[in-house]
């Protein structure tokens, strides 16, 4: 694995792909109400130059007191029906507009929800990954999954988190200011 691929070996498609809205509300069903961000990843395997499957995850990252933690979400989505169902088809919805838009034949796409309501979504040609490397510890490069945007997009969470936060304590002091005046109005 000497001839490793740079960390960012994607890029970011431009537009409004379909399928977010619905992929998000999906995941919402089944991820605890902290997620900071939703992580989905499908990577084309290759063994000795023949396809040899894929590679697929889903994570949420959540905040757990100022640490992110990387949950998986296959087994809640298994646990699911429903859910898993718009998931497939908010995936084939994604991937019937990445195939229109020029991007068919990709090795890698990638798909990043966070809580504030922004979404990218990403791709990759020319990568050769086998299933081995795909599961190892350290995993190969192109794989990015929650335990990558935990360790190597650290910075882009705390912010996302830190304004996550401000927009929270922004609602409660709203509220508690709307409370404090309807108490001192019935005095």
């Amino acid at each position: 694995m000497s001839d490793r691929l740079p960390r960012d070996v994607s890029v970011p498609v431009d537009g409004d792909v379909d399928g977010l809205d619905q992929l998000r509300a999906a995941l919402d069903a089944v991820a605890p109400p902290h997620a900071v961000r939703y992580v989905l990843q499908r990577l084309a395997l290759t063994e000795a130059g023949c396809p040899a499957g894929a590679h697929e995850v889903i994570d949420a990252l959540l905040d757990c007191e100022g640490n992110m933690v990387v949950m998986p979400l296959a087994d809640a989505l298994e646990a699911a029906p429903e859910a898993q169902g718009e998931v497939t088809a908010a995936r084939e919805r994604i991937d019937a507009w990445l195939d229109e838009h020029d991007a068919a034949g990709r090795d890698a796409t990638e798909v990043v929800l966070d809580a504030d309501g922004a979404g990218e979504v990403r791709i990759a040609f020319g990568l050769e990954v086998s299933p081995a490397e795909a599961t190892a510890v350290p995993a190969h490069p192109a794989v990015h999954d929650g335990a990558y945007h935990a360790t190597h997009l650290s910075p882009d969470l705390d912010a996302l988190r830190d304004r996550l936060l401000e927009e929270s304590l922004g609602r409660r002091r709203r509220l508690w200011r709307r409370l404090r005046t309807a108490i001192t109005r019935r005095d």
